[in-house]
């Protein structure tokens, strides 16, 4: 199954509550309607890809320590007060754009995202602070393309029935 996917990450949208920083000062913004911003994006997709062994690890981070992290433009969600740092690791293939078939070379990736959760104007979304992936053609790719933060690692999967290990 393909995912579709805009050049905004419009599918990738979480977390509840929110601060407005201006400098140090936080104050509360208005409740967000959660339901209004799952619809699909308008036009068409630029390309497809599917994820696998995904996993998603949180920790809460005080807004404070990531405020110099994320522009100034967004507003960094919180819950109950704190902000949550994400470290997200992956395998996606069938990576293409839309017009074309998948290339061996550039199709399959392990990836790892850390990650934090924002609002620009209302509306959540996903600050990447770092994107590491093994495809360095898929890594200058990202980067070129979607100006994209992207850097080429050395990663590994091995996958056993009951278990993922990444390296």
């Amino acid at each position: 199954m393909h995912r579709r996917r805009s050049s905004s990450y419009g599918g990738l949208r979480a977390c509840v509550g929110g601060v407005r920083i201006g400098g140090m000062k936080g104050e509360q913004i208005d409740k967000i309607d959660r339901l209004s911003v799952r619809s699909r994006p308008q036009g068409w997709p630029i390309m497809y890809q599917s994820w696998d062994k995904l996993l998603f690890m949180h920790w809460p981070m005080p807004v404070e320590a990531l405020r110099p992290l994320v522009p100034d433009l967004l507003t960094i969600d919180t819950f109950e007060g704190t902000a949550w740092m994400g470290v997200t690791p992956f395998t996606m293939w069938g990576i293409r754009p839309v017009f074309s078939p998948s290339l061996p070379a550039l199709s399959r990736s392990h990836e790892l995202n850390v990650r934090t959760y924002v609002y620009l104007d209302g509306i959540p979304g996903v600050w990447f602070l770092s994107l590491d992936a093994n495809n360095p053609l898929a890594v200058l790719g990202a980067r070129l393309a979607f100006h994209l933060p992207y850097f080429t690692a050395n990663m590994s999967l091995e996958a056993h029935p009951s278990a993922c290990s990444a390296r």
